[in-house]
């Protein structure tokens, strides 16, 4: 088969362009000439995969054994409710529904567990967003605080990110509305800033939903690190484990949190952003406990 045949019948299966790519590799440079040909995309090809690293998971939507994975992982990391979560869901979200994000089944989850449903939890968050997260934990947590940090207004990433500087003021007063609560603080700063803001304080639950590369996702992880305690669990959204940079996306928390395991600092899960795979990249969430008191 020649290379353009190939490229042909790989451009129209279920696979992503980084496994099409691949699969290609030793034919790498016709390859590239035929992307070209065929103006599939007009950027330049995305890197070699590095073989060490793990391909993309395609895995078919509504199979049962996603769900499984993620509910037999909740059994590792000592969750002991088996109920499906009963945490009201935002208006329209439903937790059977296989494309909500697994993070509200999580957080709706440990809730549910003494040593987080008891009064004085502490909660970080970084990345508000528009708040509406941070709405769901106060509601999950209502003998608990919640800290959460993003960038100020005015700031440029801010800005330019999600197109927000073409409804800022919609942003903020959907924002101020999900974080009229008096169990919510909430911080108009940078989270390198958290060291110097929250100084030697301690959280219980901490949830990662920055800018996800580098420097500032291992920034923030480094910095969740000493923040934790013994009962802490980390989680970090957007988890991919292959070599992708895209604009929102990349593998920069993966391949941080494997070196921390590596290393022998923590103890890493992964589960399932959703369960329902009928969309590229396949992301998940990593949950995180200090190595020392991982059982």
């Amino acid at each position: 088969m020649t290379p353009a045949c190939e490229w042909f019948r790989l451009l129209h299966s279920n696979l992503t362009v980084p496994t099409i790519l691949a699969g290609m590799c030793r034919r790498w440079r016709s390859a590239q000439k035929v992307y070209s040909k065929w103006h599939v995309a007009r950027r330049k090809l995305p890197p070699r995969l590095n073989k060490r690293r793990p391909t993309p998971r395609i895995l078919p939507a509504n199979d049962p054994k996603l769900l499984q994975h993620n509910l037999s992982s909740l059994i590792r990391l000592g969750v002991t409710d088996d109920a499906p979560p009963r945490q009201p869901l935002p208006d329209s979200m439903d937790y059977g529904d296989p494309n909500l994000s697994w993070h509200y089944h999580l957080f709706a989850y440990l809730s549910t567990q003494p040593k987080y449903a008891k009064p004085g939890t502490q909660i970080l968050e970084i990345g508000t967003f528009e708040g509406e997260f941070t709405r769901f934990l106060s509601r999950c947590f209502p003998q608990g605080h919640i800290h959460t940090f993003d960038l100020p207004s005015d700031n440029p990433i801010f800005l330019e990110s999600y197109g927000r500087h073409e409804n800022l003021d919609s942003h903020l007063r959907e924002r101020a509305t999900n974080l009229e609560f008096t169990n919510v603080t909430f911080y108009a700063r940078n989270s390198s800033e958290i060291p110097s803001v929250l100084g030697d304080a301690s959280f219980d639950l901490i949830w990662v939903d920055g800018d996800h590369h580098d420097p500032q996702v291992s920034i923030d992880i480094d910095n969740c690190i000493q923040l934790m305690n013994t009962n802490s669990l980390m989680l970090v959204d957007d988890i991919v484990m292959f070599d992708l940079r895209s604009k929102l996306e990349s593998i920069d928390s993966f391949l941080k949190l494997q070196r921390l395991e590596t290393l022998g600092i923590l103890k890493n899960w992964y589960f399932l952003k959703r369960t329902a795979v009928d969309r590229t990249p396949t992301k998940w969430i990593a949950v995180s406990e200090l190595a020392a008191n991982a059982t």
